[in-house]
């Protein structure tokens, strides 16, 4: 499509960008989960400090997707990695390659870091899956752990008092 187009976000579009952020909550039914606010948006996606990277996919002047980002580290490889955070594409405009496109200017921004792997996390029963295979992405087998801020808290008060 002619007039499909990838950018970086700035923070003009950190409205966008945050309810993009909180339709994908929804379609991917954690819609509940969602407490991300238009400031941690503009703190964290565009401020001094920054946290990630958003691209825009707009078909003419109308937001269709977005793509976020950040640098990640292989101590095994040597290397930087970049994980995608999130992907998403507007209901609308899902079939006009606003999704390919966006994973284009990812692999093109892992590429430019001399980046050994673009990591990213997708269930298992994601009808995403086909589309990123097609990609040439692959499973990988090793299985993520994660921890939320309230286990961080009582590891440290436990490991304080122990002191």
């Amino acid at each position: 499509m002619a007039d499909l187009k990838v950018r970086l976000a700035s923070a003009a579009d950190a409205p966008v960008v945050l309810g993009m952020i909180q339709g994908l909550a929804h379609y991917l039914g954690q819609g509940d989960a969602f407490t991300a606010t238009l400031d941690d948006v503009l703190r964290d996606g565009f401020g001094p400090a920054r946290h990630y990277e958003t691209v825009l996919a707009e078909v003419g002047a109308r937001p269709a997707g977005l793509a976020i980002y950040f640098p990640m580290y292989s101590s095994f490889r040597g290397r930087p990695c970049l994980f995608l955070d999130s992907l998403y594409v507007e209901d609308w405009a899902r079939g006009l390659k606003a999704g390919r496109a966006l994973m284009a200017h990812v692999y093109g921004a892992a590429k430019a870091r001399d980046c050994c792997r673009i990591e990213l996390k997708v269930a298992a029963n994601s009808p995403a899956r086909g589309f990123y295979e097609s990609l040439g992405m692959a499973p990988c087998p090793d299985r993520p752990y994660i921890v939320q801020a309230e286990a961080f808290s009582r590891l440290i008060d436990e490991t304080s008092a122990g002191q």
